[in-house]
């Protein structure tokens, strides 16, 4: 009897454990979710300051339209204010990562993926209507209490054919 008490016991305690450990880890999901969907309402609002708030100084990507690795966060200030030129004629009215799929490394790494869209107008003659999907990524790191873009990648989803 005393043995299934002990064993009761210890049962009970690592469910708690559990528990805690399952709680830590949707905690740390809500916050990369809400540091993406910033990520999404910065890009498409052209807050580029707001944008590079999100990065780490230690960030390093390489842009789909660039043969140069952006290792820096004026480099990803000057991205983005280049993105911002490119498509300025883009008036976006969605921007979001689809279900993302966010999951944690460790406690201080966590990977989110994902399919993005963009949808809106562009500021031509015909206000041509446009929606584009592609394939997200971002990985986090947490660093002085806060969790920080350390890479992304982004590419166009294939045309169905």
């Amino acid at each position: 009897m005393k043995l299934l008490i002990v064993l009761f016991l210890l049962l009970k305690s690592f469910a708690t454990f559990a528990d805690e450990g399952l709680k830590k880890e949707n905690k740390v999901k809500n916050i990369i979710n809400e540091s993406i969907l910033k990520w999404y309402s910065n890009l498409c609002l052209s807050n580029v300051e707001e944008l590079v708030s999100l990065y780490s100084s230690k960030i390093t990507f390489l842009p789909t339209s660039s043969k140069i690795v952006i290792k820096d966060l004026k480099g990803v200030k000057n991205y983005f204010i280049g993105v911002n030129e490119k498509y300025k004629a883009f008036k976006t009215n969605k921007c979001t990562l689809l279900s993302p799929e966010i999951i944690l490394i460790d406690n201080n790494t966590v990977v989110a993926t994902g399919i993005d869209e963009f949808e809106g107008v562009i500021d031509n003659e015909n206000k041509d209507s446009f929606n584009i999907k592609g394939r997200q990524s971002f990985i986090f790191r947490k660093e002085n209490n806060e969790w920080k873009i350390i890479h992304h990648h982004r590419s166009r989803l294939p045309k169905q054919g």
